[in-house]
């Protein structure tokens, strides 16, 4: 289960048992729920909050974000299991670099690939790439790439240009085992003591 927000000091409970405690009312966490799952029966999930005295307005009390139910082959891409950077940026072109955790829930040593598509706003397809990621039962492998985009489209707030990145991880008979796509804006962050906040160079005014 993967929650955006309960506050606070939530405590998720499957069939009785403590699943994950989230001290912190902002942020999001997942409870992993397998181990405590009893195939075949019917499964008590239950979610305890806490308010405390410790806000300066009512901040309430609860699950006030959606709570997503998340099924994945064993081989799967972890909760926030893609990042993307940009290292090197300019008006011919950018690096993206792309990094993938590939996990391995099952028993057996598994032979997978990755690939990855790099769709512009305008919707083509600009860069793509692949490669084989070996993983071991009960582990994660990261799987990395520096793929190419030419005369990219800046992100800037007067038009903020949006890439996405399509990541798909299949097996060695070329089946897909999952997949996502990561949204990103290409651009260049500099604080200058002096001139302030300046985004591909150019000055925001704020």
């Amino acid at each position: 289960l993967e929650f955006e927000g309960v506050y606070r000091d939530a405590v998720v409970f499957l069939n009785g048992e403590v699943v994950v405690h989230e001290a912190n009312g902002y942020a999001g966490f997942t409870a992993e729920l397998d181990p405590y799952l009893r195939f075949g029966e019917t499964n008590r999930l239950t979610v305890e909050a806490r308010a405390h005295r410790d806000s300066r307005w009512y901040s309430g009390a609860g699950i006030y974000r959606p709570v997503h139910l998340v099924v994945a082959d064993p081989v799967h891409i972890p909760t926030h299991g893609v990042v993307v950077t940009m290292p090197d940026v300019d008006d011919d072109r950018a690096v993206v670099e792309v990094a993938v955790t590939v996990r391995n829930a099952a028993r057996h040593t598994r032979e997978t690939r990755v690939r990855w598509e790099i769709v512009a706003p305008d919707g083509e397809t600009v860069a793509s790439g692949t490669s084989p990621v070996t993983v071991l039962p009960g582990t994660d492998a990261v799987a990395r790439a520096r793929l190419t985009v030419a005369a990219p489209a800046r992100w800037h707030p007067d038009h903020p240009h949006l890439y996405s990145v399509r990541t798909t991880v299949t097996d060695a008979a070329g089946a897909v085992l999952d997949g996502e796509s990561t949204t990103f804006g290409i651009r260049t962050l500099q604080v200058d003591p002096v001139r302030g906040l300046r985004i591909n160079g150019l000055p925001v005014m704020l």
